[in-house]
């Protein structure tokens, strides 16, 4: 299942949690910033927007097909914003955010690739929705 709506302002996708799925939610990502002439813009976007559904489909979702992401992105006053949800049990993102990134490490360093290219991350109590802003002029 891949389901998108689009408007003037952005996108709204909700998709099954499979990893082929990122590459379509990516190349979604990638028509819109072209769209409104931020092409430039394409590496830092879709890197951590394929971090965070990454994260999701994995880790949130456990890869299972029958449960949901749920990707938006909009572009407003200079910013995109960029929400992800899952349907799973959520994460500890405060101790996760008070860790330090192993460069060296198999995994977990999506969060740092996050954090040094958006101006903004916030996780819901839960863990389980993210709302990211990145700065584009």
């Amino acid at each position: 299942m891949f389901d998108i709506v689009k408007n003037d302002n952005g996108l709204d996708l909700s998709f099954s949690a499979v990893l082929a799925n990122i590459d379509r939610a990516a190349e979604e990502t990638k028509k819109f910033l072209i769209s409104i002439n931020k092409k430039e813009h394409t590496f830092n976007t879709v890197l951590v927007m394929r971090e965070a559904l990454i994260n999701a489909v994995i880790h949130g979702n456990k890869c299972n097909e029958n449960k949901i992401v749920k990707y938006s992105l909009n572009y407003e006053n200079k910013y995109l914003r960029m929400s992800i949800s899952d349907e799973g049990c959520g994460f500890d993102w405060k101790a996760t955010f008070e860790r330090e990134s192993d460069s060296t490490a198999d995994c977990g360093r999506g969060l740092f690739i996050m954090k040094t290219y958006t101006s903004y991350i916030e996780y819901n109590e839960k863990g389980n929705k993210l709302l990211l802003k990145l700065k584009i002029i």
